[in-house]
Order: C-alpha cells, then structure tokens, then sequence
C-alpha cells in the first residue's frame, strides 16, 4: 500500500515541486540538527582541561628532570627562618645542648662528638660568624647560617652524629621526611648562590642528589604541597635592576 501512495508523487510531474520542496524542509531541518549537537559535543570537549593539555616546563637538579608550572598567588604560608643575627633565645631552646663561649658556637650531639665553631672578626675576605638558628626536629640537624665577607650560606649538622651538610639556604622538608630542599635567591649582586640544590634520605643519611644555578629566577622561599610537589615562591628578572614576584609548581618524584 506504501508503494502505490508514493507513487503519485515521485512519478507525476505537477507534484514533483512540491516533492522537492518537503525534501530539502525535512533535510534543512536534520542539517540544523546534526550542526548544533556536533556544536554542542565540540564545545564541551575543547572546554575540558586535562592534564594533557596543560603545558610544563622542565628543571633539571643533577641527573634529573623535573617538572615546573607556573602557578598563581594562592596565599601559601613558607616559614620563615630571618634572625636579627642575636641567637641567644634559639640557643635557650636547645637545653644546654647549644651553648658560646665568647666568639666560639659549641654544639652538641648524641654520640658525645662535640663541634666548636669560631667566629673570625675580621674586615677582609677571612671573615666568618656563626649564628645559631635552631633545631629542625624533621632532620635531626641543628642549623646555622655563617656569614662571610660578601656572602653566606647555612650549615645544617646532624645532631645524632655531628657529620655536616653545607647548603646555599635553609632547608625546606617534605612530609615523609625523604627529602628537602634548600633555596637561595640572589639575581642582582652574584654574591651567593642563586639556585635549589635538592637531598634525598637514602639509609638514614641526607645525601644531594644535585644543585641547579639559575639565570632567569631565583627562589626565594620553598614549601611542600604534599609529599611530591614544591611550591616555591621566586624572584624573575623583569626591567632593568627590577624584578618580579612568581610561583612555581616543582613535581618532585
């Protein structure tokens, strides 16, 4: 029955206009259709942002590879470790394990080894002041800054067996406790390192895995988000003699 009401339209030539007319409606209508769902899934898909699509920067600390992003201000809290060069009150802290006599800083550690260090008063290159800063229970390390002539850099001995690491700032100390970081900005005078240098806990003992001198930026402080990312808050280079504040996502694995 289908065929013969059909027929009288495709065959007979008064109705054929017509014919033609329903068509291209009912074929305008499907084209309308298709184009706005392929719109439609189009636009849901190039919103989508998915890891693949952000783009990373790399940082290489030693014989590693790392990952970076830039990242924004998402008011991130980073200890701070600046002293007015008077470390009496840190020194109280310690219960008698951290003590001076006169210029010399006297430490103390568990297995009886005892570590002096000496300040030199001096205006020429010899100079040397130790100033005691604490003890970051997180590594067992006593920490001291030793100011030089034109430069400085921080001292971080065990206080279990007095063996000590000679970083270019103060160590920032992942939640497992398997890793820190110690950061040092310094764009403008070159007199100290400008950099992050990176230690890893292998058999209870922090060895560097590798110290990285930057050009473009410098870190100024150091956070951890979590056990794998650094977030670091750094200096850049912007107009002569001027820079810029950033942050930075370093994925550390």
């Amino acid at each position: 029955m289908r065929e013969f009401f059909l027929a009288p339209f495709l065959f007979n030539p008064a109705k054929n206009n017509y014919m033609k007319h329903v068509f291209f409606k009912i074929s305008g209508t499907l084209f309308f259709s298709l184009l706005i769902s392929c719109s439609t899934d189009k636009g849901e898909k190039t919103g989508e942002i998915t890891t693949q699509q952000i783009v990373f920067d790399t940082l290489a600390i030693g014989d590693k590879i790392y990952r970076s992003l830039n990242i924004p201000d998402s008011d991130y809290v980073f200890e701070n470790f600046e002293s007015d060069g008077i470390d009496s009150l840190a020194i109280l802290k310690c219960n008698g394990a951290v003590f001076r006599e006169n210029d010399t800083l006297i430490l103390k550690c568990n297995n009886g080894k005892i570590i002096r260090l000496k300040n030199i008063r001096s205006e020429e290159d010899n100079m040397e002041f130790y100033n005691f800063i604490g003890l970051n229970k997180d590594i067992n390390a006593y920490i001291i800054t030793r100011s030089l002539y034109e430069a400085f850099d921080v001292w971080l001995i065990n206080k279990q067996t007095g063996d000590s690491l000679i970083t270019i700032g103060f160590p920032a100390v992942s939640p497992d406790k398997k890793k820190f970081v110690c950061t040092n900005v310094d764009l403008e005078a070159a007199f100290s390192s400008n950099g992050i240098e990176l230690f890893k806990n292998e058999d209870n003992k922090y060895t560097s895995v590798g110290f990285r001198e930057l050009n473009d930026w410098g870190p100024e402080r150091a956070m951890w988000k979590n056990d794998t990312t650094l977030i670091i808050k750094a200096m850049q280079r912007a107009d002569p003699g001027k820079t810029a504040t950033l942050y930075k996502a370093l994925y550390i694995k």
